[in-house]
């Protein structure tokens, strides 16, 4: 339940609106293809989690297979899921506030949920709402388990009530086109999934319970395979009964869902998607609000960030100072961008640090000392860029013989990581079966889905990266306290 809860977050209400306006009635497709990638992340992440419960993230797995450069910068963008992603679901909290009155017959001044700033769709109850749940989580407000637990049920209830009226009124002919050639064809239904990933994110939360599992080698890999495979059923059932009630992908994106019931006239079921989006979002923005400051506040112990983000309020136990500062940035971040280009963001930073993470699992096989930098690893990263420059060719439609000179030099190299021998694995340890092949075919899923976004959005990831780049070699090297060693001498403790 912590999983799927973790990973069916009330954004799902308003991700298949934006992921159906580039792959139309095709998004089930979409959710396929981002559950097929996700499955091999998750396969790595069972075999890391069971080499090394202690560490619990990307950031660590990556930082005691390549250093602590690769590691910071995994990290630094891991940091970026949070403070954006409470950003996103604050613009997807307005929208649906905005319907829920609507719905009992109250209209709110335009004024108050979007303003034209030059090029930008500003607003200013998406900054409210986010002041709002610093305060309350600054008087030391924590979450309730039967709160959590009764939200998380009450999500799942209402998909359920979705698919099971959707199909009441299922109408094959609006799936007629199935694909959207103005979208670029089956390059939009991959889009789709690229604007839906942030969906996924929340299994690699099950990592952090290691601690608390009784057989975390065989509970911990069992659970992210089961989430995954789980919520990829959910997801694709659930778009492919909306694809048949009304055309998704001419409707308002945020608020798709509950605006295809409404045009079919079924009003109750349009004020339960609201109710349960209001809520559930309610939620769900909290959990990367507090999470955000005691992340940064981890790295400040460590010496890797201001020392103000270590400071704790003595009788709330809140790092209030930090939170502050995170909820000025979150503000700034949902005042001026998109519901889309928050969620197209995120979603290129994790799906980059899910490579990484794949390409530490091959990296870890070639070693028998985690301390030691394997000689393979040239093989791993040439491999890494050539799958870059394979995606960005099949995403750009460029020369077909560009693409299949990039595709064969990809599965040569592959092949040949395929010929290192490997270390030896006990068989009581959850091992990921055909590495390097699935890792590799990971990296690829991963960076497909990458190449879907537009230039702004790898503008903004660079930039991000850049200031987080900077900020290390001017703060954070210097002022380090961690000891790679700590780290290799912890995995070593536990090795296959």
């Amino acid at each position: 339940m912590f999983g799927i809860g973790n990973t069916i977050g009330a954004g799902i209400f308003a991700l298949i609106g934006l992921g159906a306006q580039y792959a139309g009635p095709s998004l089930f497709l979409s959710f396929l293809f981002c559950g097929l990638v996700s499955s091999t992340t998750a396969l790595i992440y069972s075999e890391l989690s069971a080499k090394m419960p202690s560490s619990g993230s990307s950031y660590s797995y990556v930082y005691s297979t390549f250093g602590e450069l690769p590691g910071w910068i995994v990290g630094w963008n891991l940091n970026l899921r949070y403070g954006i992603t409470a950003g996103a679901l604050s613009r997807a909290w307005t929208s649906y506030f905005v319907g829920l009155l609507g719905a009992i017959g109250i209209k709110l001044p335009k004024v108050l949920y979007s303003i034209q700033i030059y090029k930008y769709d500003a607003s200013i109850m998406s900054v409210l709402f986010i002041i709002i749940c610093t305060i309350i989580m600054n008087m030391g407000a924590k979450s309730s388990n039967i709160f959590n637990y009764s939200i998380t049920v009450g999500k799942l209830v209402t998909i359920v009530l979705i698919v099971i009226v959707g199909f009441t009124y299922f109408d094959i002919n609006n799936f007629d086109p199935f694909i959207i050639e103005e979208r670029g064809g089956i390059l939009g239904t991959i889009q789709g999934g690229a604007l839906t990933f942030l969906a996924y994110l929340g299994f690699d939360f099950i990592t952090t319970l290691s601690q608390e599992a009784k057989s975390p080698k065989k509970d911990l890999p069992r659970s992210i395979l089961l989430t995954v495979g789980i919520c990829t059923f959910i997801y694709c059932i659930m778009s492919f009964s909306l694809a048949g009630v009304t055309r998704l992908d001419k409707l308002q994106a945020d608020t798709a869902i509950a605006l295809a019931f409404e045009i079919v006239g079924n009003k109750w079921m349009v004020f339960i998607i609201y109710f349960s989006a209001f809520f559930g979002l309610t939620a769900a923005t909290f959990a990367p609000l507090m999470s955000q400051p005691r992340i940064l506040k981890a790295y400040a112990d460590d010496g890797l960030f201001f020392k103000i983000f270590s400071k704790i309020n003595p009788k709330t136990q809140v790092p209030t100072e930090g939170s502050v500062y995170i909820c000025i940035f979150v503000c700034l971040v949902c005042f001026f961008f998109s519901l889309e280009e928050m969620s197209k963001t995120v979603s290129l930073s994790i799906l980059l640090s899910y490579s990484v993470t794949n390409a530490a699992c091959i990296a870890q096989r070639f070693r028998e000392e985690t301390t030691k930098v394997s000689k393979y690893e040239v093989y791993i990263w040439s491999f890494f860029v050539l799958a870059l420059a394979f995606s960005f060719s099949v995403s750009l439609s460029w020369s077909i013989y560009i693409t299949t000179s990039l595709g064969s030099f990809t599965l040569i190299l592959m092949i040949q990581l395929m010929r290192i021998p490997q270390i030896s694995i006990p068989k009581e340890t959850f091992r990921c079966p055909f590495v390097p092949t699935i890792p590799c075919i990971g990296i690829i899923g991963n960076l497909m889905l990458c190449c879907q976004m537009d230039y702004m959005t790898w503008v903004y990831y660079f930039i991000f990266n850049a200031i987080g780049i900077c900020f290390y070699v001017g703060y954070g090297y210097r002022n380090s306290k961690l000891n790679r060693s700590q780290i290799g001498q912890n995995s070593k403790s536990i090795n296959y």
